[in-house]
């Protein structure tokens, strides 16, 4: 039998592995205009103005600002901006990762997050004091599924890649690891929640 390989690293991404959103999270957003308007159209644009502020390009509140204003939103930035904190923690994952942690493993964060969010996940959450190192899309100035995304954590952390493993919900940024040479697994929170613990025991990790 082919002897597991030599994890020196686990990383994760924050939503849908150690995160959800509420149900109504897309309710909210919609509820920022007009009953009436076209709500499709101003998700799309919504998600069009957080996507040029997760490598930090861009600040969210000022791009969510021009969307509310062009569709005539009462609704002010702050207000709306705080929809985006709405954020569910999932205890059973966050109570492997503090095992991890506890046993001497190396636990990091790798996700694409804006910089409202990620001061909110890094501050309000915890999450800063919860994992050894955050890799976040808006301080590293690039995001996933860029393979320079994995160069540069493998860089920062001074291991190679046959070392890290990471965890993700999204397959092209599973598939974007491993050509970089990671280890990758997909793991959902709703659609195969069970599995996260055979990922750790298929890398030899230890977890009760």
């Amino acid at each position: 039998m082919k002897d597991p390989p030599e994890i020196k690293a686990l990383l994760l991404d924050a939503d849908w592995v150690i995160q959800s959103i509420p149900p109504d999270w897309l309710s909210c957003i919609e509820r920022l205009i007009d009953p009436d308007a076209d709500k499709q159209s101003f998700l799309v644009e919504v998600f069009e103005a957080e996507s040029q502020c997760i490598t930090g390009q861009a600040d969210f509140e000022i791009e969510l600002s021009k969307v509310l204003n062009h569709w005539g939103s009462k609704v002010h930035v702050d207000d709306a901006a705080r929809i985006w904190h709405k954020i569910l923690p999932d205890p059973d994952i966050l109570r492997y990762v503090r095992q991890l942690r506890s046993a001497g493993e190396l636990v990091c964060l790798a996700t694409n997050q804006h910089h409202y969010r990620y001061r909110f996940m890094t501050n309000e959450l915890g999450y800063g004091q919860m994992f050894d190192t955050l890799f976040a899309s808006c301080e590293m100035g690039i995001a996933k599924p860029s393979e320079s995304y994995f160069i540069q954590i493998c860089q920062q952390l001074d291991l190679s890649a046959s070392n890290l493993l990471f965890i993700d919900d999204i397959t092209r940024n599973v598939e974007s690891a491993k050509s970089c040479g990671l280890f990758a697994e997909r793991f959902h929170l709703v659609e195969n929640r069970g599995a996260f613990e055979e990922i750790l025991a298929k890398y030899n990790f230890n977890v009760e």
